[in-house]
């Protein structure tokens, strides 16, 4: 198996074996037990090389967000298909990525969608010149990786090959991160725009889908098993407490802010987060100070969301009164993060987003994600083209002078309405 990342001037190389069962009365077929998958050995992936087609320079090691989705995607087709795998045995797939997920230096031009990213020419190895704007380019990888490995192999369950993209892909994705994630931006690259509730996160796990047997993943793959009363998931169970997800509807219920009138501009900006250990730092916080003010922040952040969403879809609020309800989803935020010792809205990013709702045409403005200082968004209303290119300008002009000018940029990235697309069926290399 061949990865190509020409946009990072990488090739990868690897080997995938699929050894047999220890017992030769194991069969597999898509009948197959839970007992008779968990005997199905998981693939085994090996790395050989990893070469620059640049220079031919070679590193030690591979992907693992590859690696894992490979593993995950192979192991679920295996166990569903296992005569499917002989149809394709030299398969080669080439990453592309939109510029959207990569911060360019203020002095470059946006690169056009799938181009060669700059490089450090000038360094005795070649090293890719740009950060991630952190808009999921992870979840993004593992999904399509493992969505087009299910349509090379043509796994297509009755329909439900979507909801199987999911929850493969959240499993690759935790293994790889080693934790377990809030998973927004795996459903996000499946289902595109949606109302996100995460998942229980004692159904994955950190590494347990791939640890403890094939049948785990098919299981949670497929949507069976039941979270019992005590909170714990049990593959097998059929009925009683609560759904695999939980309170996370598979697939979420769609949203989009466009058919609402209203449209996202992000801000890419130019400072960095460390996203993890700041949700970390909030988490103990609230767990430390639950029950009490911990608990009751959290649970006021949650109904202020609820009620905002809510009114968008309400569709009858001023936006006065969006942008008024939002000051208070915003004033919550800032008093956890100043609680928990974490900037979720940093004084400067307080100044940028204030600055930005004054701007006329603009309907609110926040930090997205964990907070910090490596992005802000802006949601303004869309009438028509004309009005809207007024407000995007008006918008630039702020940005591009906040803090000194060349820090805050706009990025050139429209909503997803439908998320993860299969653009041509008829593959021979992927």
């Amino acid at each position: 198996m061949t990865i190509k990342s020409p946009q990072f001037h990488r090739e990868w190389l690897y080997t995938v074996t699929f050894p047999q069962a220890e017992s030769s009365s194991i069969t597999i077929d898509t009948a197959s037990s839970y007992e008779n998958l968990n005997a199905i050995p998981l693939p085994v992936i090996n790395f050989l090389s990893s070469t620059s087609v640049e220079n031919g320079s070679s590193e030690t090691e591979g992907n693992k967000f590859v690696e894992d989705a490979i593993v995950t995607a192979l192991a679920y087709v295996r166990a569903v298909n296992p005569s499917a795998l002989s149809a394709h045995s030299d398969v080669t797939i080439t990453l592309q990525a939109s510029p959207g997920f990569y911060s360019t230096p203020p002095s470059s031009d946006p690169f056009p969608p799938c181009a060669i990213v700059p490089s450090d020419s000038t360094a005795t190895k070649q090293t890719v010149q740009i950060n991630k704007t952190g808009m999921g380019s992870s979840a993004c990888l593992v999904t399509s990786t493992i969505g087009v490995l299910l349509s090379l192999y043509s796994q297509k369950k009755q329909g439900h090959e979507r909801t199987v993209l999911h929850n493969l892909s959240q499993i690759s994705h935790c293994v790889s991160q080693g934790k377990v994630g809030s998973g927004f931006d795996v459903a996000a690259a499946v289902y595109g725009g949606s109302v996100y509730t995460r998942f229980p996160t004692n159904v994955i796990d950190a590494g347990r889908p791939l640890s403890e047997g094939v049948g785990r993943l098919c299981y949670i793959a497929e949507g069976r098993g039941r979270v019992g009363d005590d909170g714990v998931y049990d593959p097998q169970a059929e009925g009683g407490a609560s759904p695999l997800w939980g309170a996370c509807a598979t697939p979420p219920p769609p949203f989009s802010l466009h058919s609402h009138g209203l449209h996202l501009v992000m801000a890419d900006v130019r400072g960095g987060s460390d996203s993890p250990s700041m949700a970390k730092a909030v988490l103990r916080w609230r767990d430390a100070n639950t029950p009490g003010e911990g608990a009751d922040i959290w649970e006021a952040i949650g109904a202020a969301n609820t009620r905002m969403l809510t009114l968008i879809e309400g569709g009858v609020a001023s936006d006065g009164e969006l942008a008024e309800h939002y000051r208070e989803v915003r004033r919550l935020l800032k008093r956890m993060g100043d609680k928990a010792g974490v900037s979720i809205e940093p004084d400067e990013q307080t100044a940028l987003c204030d600055e930005t709702m004054a701007i006329d045409g603009v309907v609110f403005s926040g930090v997205p994600g964990a907070g910090g200082v490596d992005a802000a968004f802006a949601v303004v209303r869309k009438n028509s083209e004309e009005e809207e290119g007024e407000v995007l300008s008006r918008i630039d002009q702020v940005w591009k002078r906040f803090g000194g000018g060349g820090k805050v940029e706009r990025m050139l990235i429209v909503e997803g309405k439908q998320g993860g697309v299969l653009e041509c069926s008829e593959m021979n290399s992927v």
